[in-house]
């Protein structure tokens, strides 16, 4: 079974002006209506298969790093464990 990723926002609040997905993440560069201000928010879901990490943590960096919006917002399950008791 996939699982979905889902991003909201309050229409009245933010203009989406791009949105782009991965596999892996969902990012979307909103935009504060009445202001300049201008962001990009991530939602990933991390891979639980640890020899697919490197490439997802790439992925998400090459895509942050082409966009060129200073206020960045990366969040979600990367599933990733601080200890073993997790």
């Amino acid at each position: 079974m996939e699982r979905g990723q889902l991003i909201l926002w309050k229409d009245h609040l933010f203009e989406l002006l791009m949105s782009m997905a991965t596999k892996k993440s969902i990012t979307t560069v909103l935009k504060i209506i009445g202001s300049r201000e201008i962001f990009c928010v991530t939602n990933v879901y991390g891979p639980p298969i640890v020899d697919d990490r490197i490439q997802f943590f790439n992925t998400i960096r090459k895509t942050n790093d082409e966009l060129p919006y200073p206020h960045k917002i990366i969040g979600g399950d990367f599933n990733m464990i601080l200890n073993l008791s997790e």
